[in-house]
């Protein structure tokens, strides 16, 4: 009997543990269909209030619901035996297309309907188990359909994908604001008939034209009709452009050095007439740097040169079918490249130089260098509107022929029309004497005999044929531009 000892008590702590587990799964069983029936609860109160919002909605006047796509009304609580329920109205606009949902991919007249959404909660519903969510569609009544229509907007990068995140303002009849979505469109669904201008300012963004506030004017809303227009609106890229020449007196392209230039242009055959003009830093006549900033990135090559017109770009003159034939670059005009967005790069623009030698001063004597002041004035192609810049900041240097110069100038080697600090190129030391691509007159302002003098050339210098040494046949190396200016055509005041 004393080895069976304790086994009694065994087996009383087993029984316990028995009833124990048996009465868990009982008493489970009914928290479980207690909570079960409160969840039905539950969702029978939030169902019931969801069609009495449903209903209050309906009662609504149309112009009201239609407010309510834009500004729905705040969350409303109920209170049901002591449960607070809260009721959630909103309305959105829906087409008869088989996607059910405004886009903007052309302007169309589909029926339009506006979908009624309400949508309770409590402490039970919506969070241990699904909210309880009821819809109807609601159609425009007469009155409103005669007065409203949609307006849609698109926006695009370069390669014609919609842009998302950019907010689109239109003004008119109604003032609203929509972000586009993920395909770019800026939906104003049930606005009011009228012309709209549509408003873009996002930073860092531009159109084709560089501006980052832009816009599309005069969107007609009809009634009961979309209205859709696109625009292209796409991350700036930014360019800086070298200027540089080549020595007068070149006979190839292969050794260039650094050049003044008044302005930088930018042109892109994309979108016609398209010129973005760069000017120097406030007080600067000429740099030899000049950054291009907020370029639409097209998917083409913008042309990078220096002056203001587009006759200043070299691609207008050195071309294959030119007569006579005439070819500058080796591989096609410089200074070509594509903008790329959010992108900073660098391009080199080439410029053509003078290759003018000036004999004689004011007073007769040789002129001297630095004694005369040389103003370059572009002559104006036909047909064009454009005025360019004037250069200003050219004179008469020192370029002997041991540096390289043309033997035209012996004996002076003072008289050359160039900038006045000279560069080493090819072990020579001579002068930067670009300009813009273009037709020239050339005026001199002597101040040999104290009081300013000028003389004005009676001729035009062609500069839209560079270097023609290059063509070796045409070459002008040992033929530049000279100049012996009679004193009596000489005449007191300054150059225009």
């Amino acid at each position: 009997m004393r080895e069976q000892g304790g086994f009694g008590l065994i087996e009383v702590i087993v029984s316990a543990a028995v009833l124990a587990l048996a009465s868990l799964a009982v008493l489970s069983g009914i928290e479980g269909a207690q909570s079960s029936s409160g969840r039905e609860k539950a969702r029978s109160v939030a169902a019931t209030l969801a069609e009495q919002d449903q209903e209050n909605l309906r009662s609504l006047q149309f112009d009201t619901l239609d407010g309510y796509s834009d500004a729905p009304p705040p969350p409303r609580p109920v209170n049901v035996d002591g449960i607070t329920y809260t009721v959630t109205a909103t309305t959105a606009w829906r087409t008869d297309d088989p996607s059910g949902t405004d886009k903007c991919t052309s302007s169309s007249s589909n029926a339009k309907y506006l979908q009624l959404t309400s949508v309770v909660t409590s402490k039970v519903v919506g969070t241990n188990a699904a909210p309880v969510r009821l819809d109807s569609l609601e159609s425009p009544s007469v009155r409103y359909s005669a007065n409203h229509g949609d307006l849609g907007v698109k926006v695009v990068d370069r390669n014609g994908t919609g842009v998302p995140g950019i907010a689109v303002s239109i003004a008119g009849p109604e003032s609203a604001t929509v972000a586009t979505d993920g395909a770019g469109c800026a939906l104003f669904p049930g606005i009011t008939v009228g012309s709209y201008d549509a408003n873009l300012n996002t930073p860092g963004y531009v159109d084709h034209w560089g501006n980052t506030a832009t816009q599309l004017p005069d969107m007609q809303v009809a009634a009961g009709s979309a209205t859709v227009k696109s625009i292209a609106y796409d991350r700036a890229g930014t360019v800086a452009a070298t200027i540089k020449t080549y020595p007068p007196n070149a006979t190839s392209t292969t050794n260039a050095m650094s050049s003044g230039a008044p302005t930088l242009s930018a042109a892109n055959g994309t979108e016609v007439g398209l010129l973005r003009t760069y000017p120097p830093s406030p007080g600067a006549l000429a740099l030899s740097s000049i950054t291009a900033d907020n370029l639409f990135p097209f998917t083409s090559a913008y042309a990078f040169f220096s002056g203001s017109c587009g006759y200043d770009n070299p691609s207008r003159y050195d071309t294959p079918t030119s007569t006579p034939p005439f070819a500058y670059w080796s591989s096609g005009a410089p200074g070509q490249l594509i903008a790329q967005p959010s992108q900073s790069l660098v391009v080199t623009a080439m410029q053509p130089p003078l290759l003018v030698d000036f004999k004689t001063a004011a007073d007769g004597s040789a002129a001297q260098a630095g004694k005369e002041k040389v103003v370059a004035t572009p002559v104006r192609p036909s047909g064009e509107t454009c005025n360019d810049k004037k250069i200003t900041d050219l004179t008469t240097v020192s370029w002997p022929a041991l540096q390289g110069a043309p033997t035209a100038n012996s004996p002076n080697a003072e008289g050359w029309v160039g900038r006045g600090s000279a560069q080493t190129v090819n072990g020579k030391q001579v002068y930067d004497a670009g300009v813009p691509f273009g037709k020239y007159r050339l005026c001199f302002q002597d101040t040999t005999k104290g009081a300013p003098w000028r003389y004005t050339w009676a001729g035009t210098y062609d500069n839209t044929k560079p270097y023609p040494g290059t063509t070796g046949t045409s070459s002008n190396v040992n033929a530049p531009l000279v100049i012996n200016a009679a004193t009596t055509a000489w005449v007191s005041g300054t150059c225009p």
